[in-house]
C-alpha cells in the first residue's frame, strides 16, 4: 500500500466508518476539505489520487467499502484535472474487488466520465474489458481470474447491472460504449442483455424509447 494511504488509513476510516456518528464523520471530512483547499494542502489532492491509483487488488480488499465510496464521491466532485489523474484501471479494480452494486455503478460512472473527457474511442473502453471477462471467464489469467467471476450463465445478472448503469448515464459516450459492448457478447449473453434493454426502453414513452433504441442499435445494424 502507498505510504500516504497506509499512514492516513485511520483518518479515512474515521471519515467513513458507519459505526462512528455522522456528526463526527462530518467533522473529519470538513477538516480534510479545509486542509486540501489551502496552499499547503492543495498538492495532497493529487497525491491522494496517485496513491489510490497504485492500490492492487489485495490493498483494495483491505479498505472498507465506505472508504471507497467516499473516494469516488470525492473524486467526482472535484475539478476535472483531478478526475483525469485517476486511472480507469484502478477503478476497474475497485469494480472487481467489491460486489456491492452501488460501488460497482459508481466505478463505471467514473470510468465513463474519465474516458469521455479524454475523448477515448468507446470501442476501447475499460467497461468492455470488464464485460468480456464476465462473458468469457475461461480466457482470464492472472490476478483478476482469482476473483469470484463464476460461469457465464451466473454472470448475466451482473452484466445486466452494468447495462443499467450505462442506460442510466444515457450520454452519447455511454450509449456508444453499450453499442460496442453488445457486439462483443456471445449469442446467449447478448440475447439476455438485448431483452433487458428493450424492457427498459419499454418503460419510457414511445418517442423516447424509439430514440434510445435507435442510438444503441443504429450502427450495429448498418
Amino acid at each position: 500500500m502507498d505510504p500516504l494511504l497506509f499512514l492516513g488509513s485511520e483518518y479515512l476510516r474515521k471519515m467513513t466508518d458507519p459505526t462512528i456518528s455522522e456528526e463526527e464523520r462530518e467533522d473529519y471530512r470538513a477538516e480534510l476539505a479545509a486542509y486540501l483547499s489551502t496552499e499547503e494542502g492543495r498538492p495532497l489532492s493529487t497525491e491522494l489520487v496517485r496513491a489510490f491509483n497504485k492500490l492492487d487488488l489485495d490493498d483494495l480488499r483491505a479498505l472498507p467499502k465506505e472508504t471507497l465510496n467516499w473516494y469516488m464521491d470525492w473524486l467526482s466532485s472535484n475539478q476535472p484535472a483531478l478526475i483525469e489523474g485517476a486511472t480507469t484501471e484502478s477503478l476497474a479494480h475497485i469494480w472487481w474487488v467489491h460486489s456491492d452494486e452501488v460501488i460497482r455503478a459508481r466505478a463505471i460512472e467514473l470510468i465513463l466520465m474519465i474516458e469521455s473527457a479524454r475523448e477515448m474511442n468507446p470501442a476501447e473502453s475499460s467497461v468492455l474489458g470488464i464485460t468480456r471477462r464476465l462473458a468469457f471467464p475461461e480466457e482470464e489469467s492472472g490476478e483478476v481470474q482469482r476473483e469470484q467471476v463464476g460461469p457465464p450463465r451466473a454472470n448475466v445478472e451482473i452484466a445486466v447491472q452494468m447495462v443499467d448503469t450505462l442506460l442510466t448515464e444515457r450520454t452519447p459516450f455511454a450509449l456508444r460504449v453499450l453499442r460496442n459492448l453488445l457486439k462483443l457478447m456471445p449469442a446467449e449473453f447478448g440475447g439476455h442483455l438485448n431483452e433487458h434493454i428493450r424492457a427498459r426502453a419499454g418503460e419510457l414513452g414511445q418517442r423516447d424509447a424509439s430514440e434510445l433504441l435507435h442510438q444503441i442499435y443504429r450502427e450495429s445494424e448498418e
